[in-house]
């Protein structure tokens, strides 16, 4: 919560969804007793915003269902589930709380909903009511199965006030998609703008092995106004590698460019099936985190390196300083951190060039841990257990 300075953390335990809400000193956070924001076997994947004092969870329990709650010091009042319909196969991705239109916005996938699985909605929060308007298909403007997109995810563009949707098109060469869109708060809509599919390597399934799916996340630098796209790569002779590609944007003609030819990998390693971009405006630079392999696929250390805009379209390593070829540098205690998909870790800017992440520690029974990472002068990194998270597969910190 960028105004109260809180952060608060959402796991799976035995019997449902609870909640944490924490103080932040330094690096070290106080939390608050754990609370159940709901009961059930069949909720996850699960994700929540917190801003001025307000958490909105987006949930499937049945259909796609969403809860807004206030808080109180490290107390939460919880109001009441909203259903917005869809099928058990609602997997929420991602949310955010955009201060220039005043709107909540909620991201998720129902792969039931052929063929426009990519879902956004559109709310605000009354005390513990959330409202919102219709259910808003995302990559629809050409037919077929160009609406059938995986790995989705979503970042705000506040300097421009858009966000970004992004994730792997489901069709020819498995090329990473995305499509801008601005809030319309008088009707909670979205207007949309073309949707773009960058090509990082121009051969192969992109971003897909034998029908699976690799990992992609975008970032947004608010300052320079430029993202960065990143992926892991599919079939090819570097295959499970992490890659990054810049991508100007430009808000008269209302798109994407960028230069295939400079695509950037960002390490030698293969990687696990998780990668996250974040943007660190107190160094104007982007975190790129991974999940290695080093225990195997899916279970490693967590793994950072820090780039930057180098050029028009180009990017360069700035920590650690041995380049591509360096090993990026570890979180987490051992190698049994699990990063399969995106909604088994959640990694945030907290804000003082201190990013946050919620991840599950295999070899401490499934526990939920977060760790931090402080830059500025500093790779100061604590962690502490918060929670349990069962076994089961879609668990998620």
């Amino acid at each position: 919560d960028k105004v109260s300075g809180k952060v608060a953390t959402a796991f799976r335990d035995t019997s449902g969804y609870s909640v944490k809400i924490g103080t932040v000193s330094g690096t070290t956070i106080s939390w608050g007793t754990k609370q159940t924001m709901a009961s059930g076997s069949s909720l996850d994947p699960i994700t929540m915003g917190f801003h001025n004092n307000v958490l909105v969870f987006g949930y499937r329990n049945g259909a796609a269902k969403v809860k807004a709650a206030t808080v109180s010091g490290t107390v939460i009042t919880f109001g009441s589930e909203v259903n917005f319909g869809g099928t058990a196969n609602s997997s929420f991705q991602d949310v955010f709380y955009s201060e220039g239109k005043a709107r909540w916005v909620l991201l998720w996938r129902d792969a039931s909903s052929y063929p426009d699985y990519t879902k956004v909605l559109v709310g605000s929060v009354s005390g513990t009511t959330f409202s919102g308007g219709s259910v808003i298909n995302v990559f629809t403007e050409n037919s077929g199965t160009v609406g059938r997109v995986h790995e989705v995810s979503m970042e705000e563009m506040p300097s421009v006030n858009k966000f970004v949707v992004c994730g792997v098109k489901d069709a020819g060469n498995e090329n990473f998609i995305l499509r801008v869109g601005e809030i319309n708060a008088s009707n909670n809509s979205v207007t949309w703008e073309n949707d773009q599919r960058p090509i990082f390597f121009n051969s192969g399934n992109e971003f897909d092995y034998y029908g699976t799916k690799y990992a992609v996340s975008i970032g947004w630098n608010d300052k320079d106004k430029y993202a960065v796209a990143t992926g892991r790569r599919g079939q090819g002779s570097l295959q499970q590698r992490l890659y990054s590609l810049k991508l100007n944007y430009n808000e008269t003609t209302k798109d994407f460019s960028w230069d295939t030819s400079s695509v950037f990998k960002v390490d030698d390693e293969v990687v696990s099936n998780y990668n996250e971009t974040i943007y660190i405006p107190e160094l104007n630079q982007f975190m790129v985190l991974w999940i290695d392999q080093g225990n195997s696929n899916g279970q490693g250390y967590i793994r950072w390196k820090t780039i930057r805009s180098s050029g028009t379209n180009t990017l360069e390593i700035v920590d650690p300083s041995g380049g591509v070829s360096t090993l990026g540098n570890a979180l987490g205690s051992n190698n049994r951190s699990y990063g399969a998909y995106r909604q088994y870790l959640k990694t945030v800017y907290a804000g003082g060039s201190k990013i946050l992440i919620g991840y599950r520690d295999i070899s401490q029974s499934n526990k939920t841990y977060t760790v931090f990472q402080q830059f500025s002068g500093s790779n100061l990194a604590t962690q502490e257990f918060i929670g349990f998270a069962s076994s089961s597969v879609g668990d998620n910190a």
